[in-house]
Order: C-alpha cells, then sequence, then structure tokens
C-alpha cells in the first residue's frame, strides 16, 4: 500500500525497508519543523507495525481503524499537559509502567511522545533507562 502521507518519501522508504528485512528498531525520532506531519508519520508507523495485513498499513483492518481514531490499546499518545504544554515526569513514569506490560492485541506496544523537546529536564531524565533498554516488545 502506498503511504497516504506527503513529503516523507526518504523516511517512509526507510521505514518500509526496515519493515521488510524484519530490523524494526526499539525507537524512532522524527524532527522537523512544526505542523509538517511528524505525528502523522509516526501514527502511520505504529499503524505498519500492529497491521496484520501482508502489506501494512493496509488502513482498512480494525488494528489500523482503531489507530486512527486514537482507541487502540497498544498506541499511546504521550503529549505534554498543563502551562507551557511540556511532558512531565508523572506522564513518563506512566508511560514506564505500561511499556513493561505486554501487548493488549498486538505484537507489541507503540508509545508516541509528542514534542518531547519541551519535556521538563527531569521527565527527559526518567526517560533515559527506558529508552537505553525497554521491553523487546515496546517501540518508542
Amino acid at each position: 500500500m502506498t503511504w497516504p502521507i506527503i513529503g516523507h518519501d526518504w523516511a517512509v522508504t526507510q521505514l518500509r525497508q526496515s519493515l521488510a528485512h524484519g530490523r524494526v528498531a526499539h525507537a524512532y525520532l522524527f524532527c522537523g519543523l512544526p505542523q509538517i506531519g511528524k505525528t502523522h508519520l509516526a501514527r502511520l508507523w505504529a499503524q505498519a507495525l500492529l497491521c496484520p495485513q501482508p502489506d501494512p498499513p493496509c488502513g482498512q483492518c480494525l488494528s489500523c481503524q482503531k489507530i486512527d481514531h486514537g482507541t487502540h490499546p497498544d498506541v499511546q499518545v504521550l503529549e505534554g499537559q498543563g502551562a507551557g504544554r511540556s511532558i512531565k515526569i508523572d506522564q513518563v513514569r506512566t508511560l514506564q509502567r505500561e511499556a513493561v506490560l505486554l501487548p493488549y492485541e498486538g505484537p507489541r506496544r507503540v508509545f508516541i511522545l509528542r514534542d518531547f523537546d519541551q519535556a521538563t529536564v527531569e521527565a527527559a531524565n526518567s526517560l533515559l533507562k527506558t529508552l537505553e533498554e525497554p521491553p523487546a516488545h515496546v517501540t518508542l
């Protein structure tokens, strides 16, 4: 399937190749200017990782649709909250508790950390251990 995203051809090619060769890393960093589709690409990548179809993401299966609607139990999006919209240490601790749980429906759990560059220093330091040594079933 052609991924429904514009302007990220190189990234899509790299992600598709890693999936096709079974070389999925434990973490990916999507960076760039605001509003260029980083979160959209991350959601498509989550669909590709969890889609049961032979050429993922199909966009039609229950898994892909749940991710589209933000209701897939194995995909969580961590976003800044409160004043300054920064990610706080309590949110990272919740992520760490969730990360050790096995996937509910798919083969892995996917955590999307939106605008993590705006996280507090405490949150960033807390995430280091999980980022360096995540459980085998987790993709950040």
